[in-house]
């Protein structure tokens, strides 16, 4: 259900007190609030995004920390490794 008053769901007084479209300054007004709002929405969504950004930042830094130290617990298994291969060898010689 639309409102009889044009500009009334915008809820400003003065568009509301205006009654009828009055020209070039009614219609400059209405598009004023238009982008007032649209601006307020826009502020929101990037707020909302902000903290967004945030969250992800923090958890791409837990998700590198965990990287390296995967990482350190790769190199320690590799080294583990080749000692645990380089005994094998020096057991397989000393059999000979």
């Amino acid at each position: 259900m639309s409102s009889p008053i044009p500009g009334a769901r915008y809820k400003d007084p003065y568009l509301i007190k205006q009654g009828q479209p009055k020209g070039k300054l009614y219609r400059t007004k209405r598009a004023i609030i238009r982008f007032e709002q649209v601006d307020a929405e826009l502020q929101a969504n990037i707020r909302e995004l902000k903290a967004e950004n945030a969250k992800l930042k923090e958890k791409l830094i837990r998700l590198r920390k965990r990287a390296a130290e995967t990482d350190e617990i790769e190199d320690q298994y590799e080294q583990l490794s080749q000692v645990i291969m380089e005994s094998r060898m020096t057991e397989l010689s000393s059999f000979k």
